[in-house]
């Protein structure tokens, strides 16, 4: 996904960057593994504000097993989303996540 600036000028790179956007491309999005033996994780990105929500994907079995128990919270803040999610030894705890809206 390209990154553009708020000055950015070439035609090209902004034909491009909303052709990646109506196929899907995001740089508000991706894919994050909660932390083994911790109780939270945080996804860092600048695209991130504070008004948005996250929404997540589970991706394998003990990821879906983990969102369907409830225990899961996600608090949204100014570039960085913080999971707060069981304690536990597993580290296949994959999620799709995408950050939406603000």
């Amino acid at each position: 996904m390209l990154v553009l600036g708020p000055e950015e000028s070439n035609l090209r790179r902004l034909v491009q960057a909303v052709i990646q956007l109506s196929q899907g491309r995001s740089n508000a999005n991706g894919r994050i593994t909660l932390r083994a033996n911790e109780d939270t994780t945080e996804i860092v990105r600048s695209t991130i504000n504070g008004a948005g929500g996250v929404h997540f994907t589970p991706r394998t079995a003990s990821a879906s097993a983990e969102y369907s128990n409830g225990i899961f919270r996600a608090d949204v803040e100014p570039g960085r989303v913080t999971i707060t999610h069981a304690n536990n030894a597993l580290a296949d705890r994959e999620f799709y996540f995408i950050v939406l809206g603000g």
